[in-house]
């Protein structure tokens, strides 16, 4: 049997308790599966995997993402401060009722160039909420 059929007939459950052709195990969230070189794919290390209803990486160069930089930039100047977008530094999204976005950005504020992270909700209809902003 070749090793795609070998591991589609095995469902995860016994793929982690069998160990699936011996040899030494990796632990993923408490359970293990094997280190052979059919297995290598399957093997990730947990701080590499999202958690589920965690956030992942996006990419600051997303469309979408930039947009997100934009409006939090926006709504965070109505405060008062004449904020400018320099660069989007990190992102981060979590599938929620609608999107969290969480960037980690440069913005300019009165000539200073300052770090900060904004979270951005966007609901089911599309509609954006600036939920926070912390200088770091």
């Amino acid at each position: 049997m070749n090793r795609i059929c070998h591991l589609a007939s095995l469902s995860v459950a016994s793929l982690f308790a069998t160990g699936c052709n011996g040899g030494s195990n990796t632990s993923l969230s408490g359970m293990s599966i094997p280190e052979t070189p059919e297995n290598q794919a399957l093997i990730v290390e947990e701080n590499v995997m999202p958690s589920v209803g965690g956030y992942s990486t996006a990419a600051v160069s997303d469309k979408d993402i930039i947009a997100i930089a934009e409006f939090a930039v926006f709504e965070e100047s109505k405060k008062g401060n004449a904020l400018t977008l320099v660069s989007i530094d990190a992102a981060e999204k979590q599938v929620v009722a609608g999107m969290n976005y969480r960037v980690s950005l440069t913005v300019e504020d009165s000539g200073s160039s300052k770090q900060a992270e904004a979270v951005v909700y966007r609901n089911l209809e599309s509609n954006l909420l600036l939920t926070s902003w912390n200088w770091k």
